[in-house]
């Protein structure tokens, strides 16, 4: 199994959320986005993994504490920023089953 380590992941999916009221006038939109590794491309593809999105800044300030799951390479994610195909992501990379 595969050590820790940092990764770049490229976004391959978006979908905007419909923007909800969360209090008198206070409105929040969101984004839900499909990421797969970019480099190094083939090193993480074969277990699980647990990704935590470091850079940019606040990305991944939705996921939770351990992380989001990484099958084949490839993991979800929602962000409170906006967030297109092809942004590249700074991620810390953990196996899942540690």
């Amino acid at each position: 199994m595969e050590e820790e380590g940092t990764g770049i992941a490229i976004v391959t999916e978006v979908t905007r959320r419909p923007v909800v009221e969360v209090d008198e006038g206070a409105e929040v939109g969101f984004f839900t986005a499909r990421a797969k590794m970019y480099e190094p491309e083939h090193k993480y593809s074969a277990d699980l993994f647990l990704v935590k999105i470091l850079e940019p800044p606040g990305m991944g300030s939705l996921q939770n504490e351990q992380g989001s799951l990484m099958r084949h390479g490839e993991f979800g994610f929602e962000a409170v920023e906006e967030v297109n195909i092809g942004d590249k992501l700074k991620i810390f990379i953990r196996p899942a089953a540690s």
